[in-house]
């Protein structure tokens, strides 16, 4: 949107390299996050080796003999170090979501700015 609100601007050399620098770096940021969505949606459920265990587990865990028993502790046990784990890959994520926005409004303020007056396109 920028890009093209500034396409006649005579700032239009700077936006252009910020924009092109900032798209590649949401572009890398976001890679992951966008194959694993495409492959959901496109291709089958998300599910990984722990997720996958886990639902056998609590699959065996539901019968009223000593494997359901059994499968309920080791259920358990696995659960709590799972559910560790991907707490600290979502806390990792949003950490990084924060750095790319602070990039990201940085850049904006100096496309859009200049000491502290907003440069309007027209």
């Amino acid at each position: 949107m920028l890009y093209r609100a500034y396409k006649k601007s005579n700032r239009k050399t700077k936006i252009d390299d910020i924009v092109s620098i900032v798209r590649s770096y949401v572009r890398e940021v976001f890679a992951g996050y966008i194959s694993i969505r495409g492959d959901h949606v496109h291709q089958s459920r998300y599910m990984d080796g722990d997720l996958s265990r886990l639902q056998t587990l609590s699959l065996f865990s539901n019968t009223k003999d000593m494997l359901g028993s059994i499968t309920k502790l080791f259920f358990e046990i696995d659960y709590k170090d799972i559910r560790k784990k991907w707490r600290k890959k979502i806390e990792v994520g949003i950490k990084n979501i924060h750095e790319l926005l602070d990039v990201y409004f940085v850049n904006l303020t100096n496309i859009i700015s200049i000491n502290d007056k907003i440069i309007y396109p027209f």
